[in-house]
């Protein structure tokens, strides 16, 4: 097992990057701790300008390391970014490192204000969006500092030319306000880092003691002890657009993207969603945006990026941000929501028909009640909970099958299902003799009103012709159901289970 491993790191580079590369071994090794073998050294040869590597470490670190390598010697994509030179002053170094460790990619500071992105397009996309949310945070958080400076100054000059006792009182009193001005300043900079959930939150940081007067990067969400314990929890990569679809009916709904990230939020997940870059463009009747300033507040908390779009010749081109989706959710090991089947990219990687087949969780919507399937895999896998965490010992990306409750329907797949004309009498709230075990047994029987309104409810979340008879048979095996979220569940079952 180890030759194979050893053989399947083993990659060439040109011969006039491996200075590139030794210049950044010590970052490799501290980054992925990982070793960098240069095989023409022990016998090898340098063939058609082309030299042998090989990185010894684990299979993970390997991989990473092999993917920051080729961002340094050969990236796919590059990006400049305006970057501002004031922030030279803040130990960014450290800051762009812990960025380069966590996506990837490599940043090229020019010294001219901007710096240079170089990957993978997920490496830079993801770069981008966090180095985009921080320059943006130091430049709000330069601009109140400028207003509180300008405010005290203003007051301090009201008091010396009302005191009698001119410059002396003034003296005093711009002493004893400075205190409370760094005060202010301290509470404004830094008593909002739990709103900050950033992309890279699991990374080491170092101590903050390094940085005490650095008040503009402890702002950057560099402190390891603010993140929450969510080891053992899955990373989220959320479909942007399918969730705001279907939140808004057919509109562009950004509360429905908020309602989704906010739900996993609170359970402790890391989160990103993904959103196409032209969603940012001011809507019109052939781009229907709801409430789009959620879009720059989930992006400047850190759980959002958008997927790279341009304009060419009047005409708009998108990334296909359907690939970033399972490359991420490939990279974390986390779990897609979506009600996306992913079939044309199931086929091009192995891993990404892995994904899409044990961990792409649906949803639905009532309203605003974001509503998650309690077995995403059916009757004989695990439950959400479960399905939302790693598994204890090694990681594994298939969830494990779990313990069911004492109580399970058992469903009849769509395919078996037969057509039968039904009765409306039993949407009418009237109960019949039934044979089999699909039957939910309860003394409290619907009445008429209210099988309606949950015909009704239900229609909103599967619109489909084909799907009418099934929601009629859901509603007559289960008389006396009246949650809607246990009735959804079923339905999907019976509409997307096997």
């Amino acid at each position: 097992m180890a030759e194979t491993f050893v053989v399947r790191d083993e990659f060439t580079v040109e011969h006039s990057s491996i200075n590139i590369i030794q210049n950044n071994e010590a970052k490799l090794d501290r980054f992925f701790n990982v070793k960098v073998i240069y095989l023409s050294r022990n016998g090898g040869k340098v063939k058609n300008n082309f030299e042998w590597l090989r990185l010894e470490g684990d299979e993970d670190n390997r991989q990473n390391a092999k993917e920051y390598i080729i961002a340094l010697t050969k990236p796919s994509e590059s990006k400049v970014l305006p970057f501002p030179v004031e922030m030279y002053d803040f130990g960014d170094q450290e800051y762009l490192e812990c960025i380069e460790k966590q996506t990837r990619a490599h940043i090229e500071q020019t010294g001219s204000g901007s710096v240079k992105i170089h990957g993978n397009s997920l490496s830079v996309t993801l770069a981008l969006s966090i180095l985009e949310d921080k320059i943006n945070n130091f430049i709000n958080r330069k601009k109140t500092l400028g207003d509180i400076t300008k405010h005290h100054v203003e007051e301090s000059s009201a008091v010396s030319f009302r005191s009698p006792l001119g410059k002396a009182a003034n003296s005093s009193f711009i002493y004893s306000d400075k205190r409370h001005t760094e005060s202010d300043l301290r509470t404004c900079m830094l008593n909002k880092t739990d709103e900050h959930h950033a992309y890279y939150s699991s990374a080491n940081y170092g101590s903050v003691e390094k940085m005490e007067s650095n008040h503009f990067l402890a702002q950057m969400d560099l402190e390891k002890n603010d993140t929450p314990d969510n080891d053992d929890l899955r990373y989220i990569v959320i479909d942007g657009s399918n969730i705001a679809m279907a939140h808004g009916n057919g509109k562009f709904s950004c509360k429905g993207i908020q309602i989704a990230v906010n739900y996993f939020v609170q359970r402790g997940h890391n989160v990103m969603v993904f959103v196409p870059q032209h969603k940012l463009c001011a809507p019109g009747p052939n781009n229907i945006i709801l409430d789009q300033e959620i879009l720059y507040q989930l992006k400047e908390k850190g759980h959002l990026a958008f997927t790279p779009s341009r304009k060419l010749q009047g005409k708009l081109i998108n990334c296909y941000d359907d690939r970033f989706i399972l490359s991420l959710a490939e990279r974390e090991d986390g779990i897609i929501v979506s009600n996306d089947q992913y079939r044309d990219l199931m086929q091009e990687k192995a891993s990404w028909k892995e994904i899409v087949e044990k961990r792409l969780l649906m949803y639905t919507f009532v309203k605003d009640n974001f509503m998650l399937p309690e077995d995403p895999l059916g009757r004989d896998g695990p439950m959400l909970d479960e399905f939302l965490r790693k598994s204890p010992k090694d990681g594994n990306c298939t969830p494990k099958k779990s313990s069911r409750p004492t109580y399970r329907p058992q469903f009849v797949p769509q395919r078996q299902l037969p057509q039968p004309q039904l009765n409306y009498q039993i949407l009418r709230g009237r109960s019949r003799t039934r044979q089999g075990n699909n039957v939910h047994l309860d003394s409290s029987i619907r009445s008429t009103e209210e099988t309606q309104s949950l015909y009704r409810e239900l229609k909103t979340l599967f619109s489909e012709r084909e799907q009418e008879e099934i929601l009629k048979k859901v509603l007559c095996d289960y008389p006396s159901e009246r949650d809607m979220n246990r009735l959804s569940n079923i339905c999907v079952q019976m509409i997307f289970g096997n």
